[in-house]
């Protein structure tokens, strides 16, 4: 059995932890300064990716680029573990728009949960892969962008939909 291989993405809003499998990304969050030291230390002894990792975590890091820099940002392989119900909002997420704000009631209604909007809050906080799924376009229903379970909290989430906004509207 092949191990997970890891790597860190810096961004202006912090740092990433991305995580592969041989199958895709399995994880993409935000990190403490503590848990930056902690995962550098344990990465120096982690053996290198396999060729299936590699290309995982070369297309993160392109996309990651492309989402700063305004590129195009291609399909990244994902290798997400959850329930049914929290791959369909997860995935249902993606199909929002750079800068689009959605309520967690909507997100419910458009994969089909009318009625699901705290199960759906339950299940964005729970998003174990930050950007690539957009949990930080999903606002509460009286626009307040409401709270962020990733590192820097709503900060970050103000810092993302910010990005996005300024990117959208450079963008021709």
């Amino acid at each position: 059995m092949v191990n997970d291989s890891y790597s860190l993405i810096g961004m202006p809003c912090g740092t990433l932890l991305a995580r592969v499998s041989e199958k895709g990304l399995k994880e993409l969050s935000f990190q403490s300064d503590a848990d930056i030291k902690k995962w550098k230390r344990l990465m120096a002894f982690q053996g290198g990716p396999t060729m299936l990792q590699r290309i995982s975590l070369e297309a993160t890091s392109a996309w990651i680029s492309a989402y700063l820099d305004g590129g195009e940002m291609k399909k990244v392989k994902l290798d997400i573990e959850g329930t049914e119900f929290q791959r369909n909002i997860w995935m249902t997420s993606r199909t929002t728009d750079l800068g689009e704000r959605i309520s967690y009631r909507e997100l419910a209604e458009r994969a089909g949960h009318e009625g699901a909007a705290r199960a759906v809050g339950t299940t964005m906080a729970g998003n174990p892969i930050s950007i690539i799924i957009p949990c930080h376009r999903v606002i509460r229903s009286d626009g307040n962008i409401g709270d962020y379970s990733g590192h820097g909290g709503t900060a970050t989430k103000s810092w993302l939909l910010e990005h996005e906004i300024n990117r959208t509207q450079m963008t021709p």
